[in-house]
């Protein structure tokens, strides 16, 4: 008996050695693909938000063409306003031209360029955690054990001008509209918000 006892010392520490590599994968992949998850959540909503500070700016009460220049500082201010992976960022790219809200997967076609009937102003604002952009790439915490260090993270986010019965379903979110607009075509007291 106390030889069958004998022989068996060591088994556990094999299994363990064995299914720890699994483990510490597991971790990895649950904690670290969250992590670069939540900051790619907090660098679309910088570029939303980027986007929409840019967009608000493209018309002018004084002028019927666009105001490409004005939008683009707005919403280059913006993204220094903001913050992700609990640091501020500091650069962003943003571009204009026009968009088509009638297509579900429009893209933004850039200057100079002759807009047809459905193309509105634009402007796009592309964030990024990469090399030598925001203090580099979104760092790992479990997978640097398999020599991943970082992962860099992009996101685009496209805001303009237009009407809201000339999107196509899936083309545009979030709608944003002015108070004014929101009273007048919204009756709240028969439907509530």
């Amino acid at each position: 008996m106390n030889t069958a006892h004998h022989t068996e010392r060591g088994a556990v520490t094999l299994l363990v050695a064995l299914v720890l590599p699994i483990l510490l994968g597991i971790a990895a992949l649950v904690i670290d693909l969250a992590y670069v998850q939540v900051v790619r959540n907090e660098l679309q909503n910088d570029a939303d938000a980027a986007a929409l500070a840019g967009a608000r700016l493209l018309r002018s009460p004084t002028s019927a063409t666009p105001q490409w220049s004005a939008a683009e500082a707005a919403a280059l201010r913006a993204v220094e306003l903001n913050a992700a992976d609990g640091y501020r960022l500091g650069t962003g790219t943003v571009q204009s031209g026009y968009w088509n809200p009638t297509q579900a997967t429009a893209v933004l076609q850039l200057l100079p360029m002759t807009p047809t009937v459905n193309d509105v102003p634009a402007v796009q604002v592309t964030v990024s955690k990469s090399h030598g952009q925001n203090l580099g790439e979104v760092p790992t915490f479990f997978a640097r054990l398999w020599n991943v260090v970082s992962t860099p993270v992009t996101v685009t986010a496209v805001a303009g001008m237009t009407s809201p019965g000339t999107i196509e379903p899936g083309g545009l979110f979030p709608l944003v509209a002015s108070q004014c607009v929101y009273d007048t075509y919204w009756n709240s007291s028969a439907t509530p918000p």
